[in-house]
């Protein structure tokens, strides 16, 4: 505010002092005859001061100009980070206190292999790869947990899933994060190739295991 402010009055000052200077000039034209000596040398340092001023306040208002003109693009910068994945300004954006680069496998409508970023937030995990975002509820949530591909083709997830077909019949030994989440009556999943970093995606393991629900009773 302080800035506008005297960014305004280096401007009221800069016209002012410029149509006075542009008068004071048209006057000596006018009654350059009647002046003596004593005169001509009175008018060209006044002249010299009107102009010393008139560039100080412009320099002035110029320095201001680029000032809010870098404010400007410092906050755009700011603005971008915010909307940049992985970066400290967008997981500050979003509340996040964890935030992972793994690879996507399987689960959401993104290609298999491209560095997708997770976060965990308070009541929310969100998947971003670029400008996509997803955002999964923490009370759909009905398990997370890190699995090799051979737990996997042994018969940890039973059924026939596509989107396990490949760990099934992989020899590369292999850890995935596994997110299952309800989706009305079915069980869906969210996997990622964490071999590099299982340590530190094994953070998320426990988003599950901490949060208050109701106790599922099955009769056998």
């Amino acid at each position: 505010m302080k800035m506008v402010l005297k960014r305004n009055l280096y401007l009221i000052g800069s016209v002012l002092v410029g149509l006075y200077l542009v008068v004071f000039v048209s006057g000596i034209f006018i009654n350059m005859n009647s002046y003596q000596a004593v005169d001509y040398a009175i008018v060209l340092v006044f002249l010299v001061f009107l102009v010393i001023l008139e560039s100080f306040l412009i320099k002035k208002l110029l320095s201001y100009n680029n000032n809010q003109s870098l404010h400007r693009e410092i906050e755009l910068r700011r603005e971008r980070k915010k909307l940049t994945p992985g970066s400290n300004a967008r997981i500050k954006e979003l509340g996040a206190d964890v935030c992972l680069k793994l690879k996507h496998v399987s689960g959401l409508p993104i290609n298999t292999g491209t560095n997708t970023f997770v976060y965990r937030c308070s009541d929310k995990i969100i998947f971003e790869r670029n400008e996509h975002t997803f955002e999964l509820e923490i009370d759909k949530i009905t398990d997370v947990s890190i699995k090799t591909n051979v737990q996997i083709h042994k018969g940890w997830v039973q059924g026939n899933r596509d989107i396990f077909a490949r760990e099934k019949t992989s020899k590369t030994y292999s850890y995935l994060l596994i997110f299952a989440y309800g989706n009305g009556h079915e069980v869906n999943y969210i996997t990622f190739d964490v071999t590099k970093n299982s340590n530190k995606a094994s953070i998320f393991v426990g988003i599950y295991d901490y949060q208050s629900r109701e106790r599922n009773i099955v009769k056998l």
